[in-house]
Order: structure tokens, then sequence, then C-alpha cells
């Protein structure tokens, strides 16, 4: 069977780090033009075909010769452990930094403060993955709060979780009114089988927001 595969960076801008969806050919390359390598936090790897990991063990491998400090993590199917042993002992590379390797079949990560990810094995072998990025308070109108006379300080704060006050003239102020409309955040599901197993139905029909199939 033909298999598909796809690579993107996702930059979290609140936590100024990168997650990094799968490694394929010329990953270090798509890297050094877009960003710094010290702002890889995270790899996720989705199957182990070679599509998706040529660019693998060459990017781990430039990490410790740039002599990162920072601690990598990566998520990846069954096999990917044994995958990433087998081609340390076999060309002698040490890495110079933590490497934390988690593997995942079906379950929910905390990614950071704003976003989880979401992975569900297909036959044992690969994952779908679904990033959500929590819902934010809109940002505060702090000039339309100055001119209702509203003095600075733990008011402001209250506002901006939309909390309602009545003033000393007896005039409610309704924090909502303070602030933008609400951030959604991204979703953004990445699948590989969208037809061929419940669960990918399932997914594609909840969040329709923002779909990456291969």
């Amino acid at each position: 069977m033909y298999k598909y595969f796809m690579s993107f960076l996702l930059k979290n801008n609140r936590a100024s780090v990168v997650y990094l969806y799968n490694c394929p050919e010329g990953s270090q390359h798509l890297l050094n033009k877009l960003i710094k390598h010290s702002q890889v936090s995270t790899i996720i790897i989705t199957n182990l075909s070679i599509n998706n990991i040529a660019g693998f063990f060459g990017l781990l491998s430039t990490f410790s010769l740039n002599s990162r400090e920072q601690k990598l993590t990566i998520y990846g199917p069954p096999g990917v452990l044994q995958y990433i042993q087998f081609i340390r002992k076999y060309s002698h590379t040490t890495f110079r930094y933590v490497l934390s390797v988690y593997i995942v079949k079906s379950s929910s990560i905390y990614l950071n403060v704003s976003m989880y990810l979401f992975s569900y094995l297909i036959n044992q072998q690969e994952l779908n993955i679904v990033i959500v990025e929590r819902e934010m308070i809109g940002r505060f109108k702090i000039a339309k709060a100055r001119g209702f006379q509203l003095l600075q300080g733990p008011l402001y704060k209250r506002l901006k979780k939309h909390y309602k006050f009545i003033l000393p003239d007896g005039s409610i102020v309704f924090g909502k009114y303070f602030t933008d409309h609400y951030y959604t955040g991204i979703k953004l599901l990445c699948l590989f089988h969208l037809h061929s197993y419940r669960s990918c139905i399932e997914l594609k029909w909840s969040l329709r927001e923002t779909i990456i199939s291969g």
C-alpha cells in the first residue's frame, strides 16, 4: 500500500517553541531557513515509513554537533524507540542533550499551557493527530476603560476575566464589553486515512476548522 506522508512546523509564539511534525529528507534545510535549531522542543513522528523519518536521525545528530543543551521530546508510534536505539548503536552517535521518547497510542498529551495533542493509533503502526489550542480571552480594550474613567489596577484584571461591577454612581459595568472577541485557537487535524477507519471519520466531522490529510 502506498504510504502518504506530510511534514510541517508549528510555532507557538506564547511559549517561543517549535513543534516539528515528522522529519522527512530535507528537514534540516527547512529548519535552517525558517528557525533556530534550539527552538525545536518536540518532534512528532506519525509512522516509521522512510518518507517520514529519512531526515530524523540526521537531525538528532546535528543537534548534538551544535552543542544543543535543551531537552528534546519525541512522540511516536510503537517501534520509534527501537529505531533510535538501533541507529544510535550502529552509527556510534552520542546525544549531548536530554532525549525523552514517548510511545504514543490513543491518548491526550499536554504540550504547553495553551496547547494539547490528541493521538489515535491506527493499525498499531500509524498515528492520527489532533492539535488543539485552548480558547483565549480577547485583548483588553484599555482605551475604552480609560474612557469610562476606570482606574488602572485590580479592576482591570477582573474586567479582563469578564466580571461585572456596580460603580459608586450606580452604573453597571460588564467586563465582556471591555475585551475583543474570544480567540478560539487552532484545531489542527492530521489524518492519513479519511475513509478507512471509524475514528478518522468521527474526528473529521468533530473538528472541521482545519484539516490536513495525506
